[in-house]
């Protein structure tokens, strides 16, 4: 069942299908929807979101409604394929301030990122634009 058809059923039961009671039911589920993501990570509940990098731009921004304590993943586009994508590698930001002076290192492109708050820092940095996923 989608949520069009349980805010349906729901109208029904309670017999009012107007505008305002379409939204908030909307609402509502909405926001069972991200109570019940933020508490279990469920597999099928997973979205996918892709970011173009930018040339020399190693900080970017995550998306507002990630929720961090779930476990993400980043794929950085191959070059020479528009289809093909390699996971890059977590590091703890900890390790990676004690092993990497220059987060903003010269390479071919990205091999790790760290997390920091709604940010995420790729390392080295990209020389060409590049899609993340």
């Amino acid at each position: 069942m989608n949520r069009g058809e349980i805010v349906t059923r729901v109208e029904k039961r309670i017999e009012r299908d107007d505008a305002t009671t379409t939204t908030l039911l909307q609402s509502f589920l909405d926001e069972v929807r991200q109570d019940v993501e933020k508490v279990y990570p469920f597999g099928h509940m997973y979205k996918t979101k892709t970011a173009t990098m930018t040339a020399d731009v190693y900080n970017y921004t995550l998306p507002t409604d990630l929720i961090l304590h779930h476990p993400f993943h980043l794929y950085l586009q191959d070059e020479s394929t528009s289809t093909s994508y390699a996971e890059l590698t977590k590091m703890d930001h900890r390790k990676f301030d004690l092993v990497y002076d220059d987060a903003a290192g010269e390479g071919d492109g990205p091999s790790y990122y760290i997390v920091r708050g709604h940010d995420v820092d790729v390392y080295p940095k990209p020389s060409t634009a590049r899609t993340l996923r």
